[in-house]
């Protein structure tokens, strides 16, 4: 293949070392897939990847989801990696998604909401190899529709197979123990307003089997917003009284 270049310091000659970097630069990859001397080069190289790149083209994409699809057209074999994320195990992608809790990452996001993560491990083969961790995928890209959040963070303790909680770089294992510390990293008022919205810990107490309690909590966001500040004194009150004994 004829040299292609991102930058003046960094050429492929070859597809497969090309695949294998694309995560690490996405917005210099997006720019080379779109200019008529990468599709010439690929289609000189292999006319049938070039078939499939021409196909995933006339999606249009959006340019992180456009760059990783090429890049598995590029190299098919490659581990998982997204804009600079690169994985060796699913249960290293729960991991990820639980050490920014309790913020969401937008990439990370996109392996649901896109269904990106499905799609690799039907490459792959994985979903006959991992079929309970697959049908956790799939049910997750279906209650992303409804409730994003919780769908992410839902999948992110499947994933990652673990009840542990990361709550801004601080470990729980146990609801009591996160609910008597919260009261010290933020105000407990405070949090009450962020507990229904990010998903975070209703995801994890709905994994640890508090579901009704969760449901209880659930419940008071039913109020209307006239009346959201009540709601947030009662939900502290409920916080306080279920899980801090």
């Amino acid at each position: 293949m004829e040299k292609l270049s991102i930058s003046s310091t960094i050429s492929y000659t070859d597809l497969l070392t090309m695949g294998k970097d694309v995560y690490l630069y996405p917005g210099r990859f997006y720019a080379l897939f779109n200019k008529p001397i990468f599709a010439k080069a690929l289609k000189d190289e292999d006319l049938r990847r070039y078939q499939e790149f021409i196909n995933v083209r006339r999606q249009n994409y959006i340019p992180d989801i456009f760059v990783f699809k090429v890049s598995y057209i590029l190299n098919p074999y490659m581990a998982l990696r997204y804009h600079q994320f690169k994985f060796s195990s699913y249960k290293q992608i729960g991991e990820t998604m639980l050490s920014y809790g309790p913020v969401v990452d937008v990439y990370l996001k996109d392996f649901i909401i896109h269904h990106l993560l499905s799609e690799y491990m039907e490459k792959m083969r994985d979903d006959k190899v991992y079929e309970k961790l697959y049908r956790c995928v799939k049910d997750a890209e279906k209650s992303c529709l409804v409730n994003a959040n919780l769908a992410y963070w839902t999948l992110a303790f499947q994933l990652a197979d673990t009840k542990t909680l990361i709550y801004k770089n601080h470990k729980f294992d146990k609801p009591e123990d996160f609910f008597r510390e919260v009261t010290v990293l933020t105000d407990l008022f405070a949090f009450s307003s962020t507990f229904l919205k990010d998903q975070y810990v209703v995801a994890w107490l709905d994994y640890l089997g508090y579901a009704e309690k969760v449901n209880r909590f659930k419940n008071l966001s039913e109020l209307s917003d006239s009346k959201e500040n009540e709601a947030l004194k009662k939900l502290s009150k409920e916080l306080a009284k279920e899980f801090i004994h």
